[in-house]
């Protein structure tokens, strides 16, 4: 498979087995982890595994925001920024995200607030 030059991931963590064995066996140069909701329209976050990170730190990581993308971690009880380390409700803000749900006006208030969480 010498035509193969990068893989794109999707919808699921790719595990650091399956990136080695992608590497070492299709001989990859380049492999793209992506992690997006319906809403955000493209992925906003993503990894460049075999460049950005060690097999290790691919484990415990989504990956790093692309640019012109915020995100953060709140507590979906208080909407307060969680500490480093905590589970919680991943918040996304850019221009690639909706601004408002197709004739719903109650469900865009219920989900994105007004500063465009």
């Amino acid at each position: 498979m010498s035509s193969v030059y990068a893989v794109i991931s999707g919808g699921q963590l790719i595990t650091t087995d399956l990136i080695m064995r992608l590497k070492n066996e299709l001989k990859l140069r380049v492999i793209f982890s992506g992690y997006g909701m319906t809403e955000t329209i493209i992925t906003h976050v993503q990894v460049y595994l075999l460049h950005l990170f060690t097999p290790e730190q691919h484990d415990n990581s989504l990956g790093k925001p692309i640019p012109y993308c915020e995100c953060k971690i709140i507590d979906p009880n208080s909407g307060e920024i969680v500490p480093h380390n905590t589970e919680g409700q991943i918040c996304v803000r850019s221009f690639s995200v909706t601004r408002q749900f197709w004739n719903d006006e109650e469900m865009t208030r219920k989900m994105i607030d007004k500063n465009g969480w």
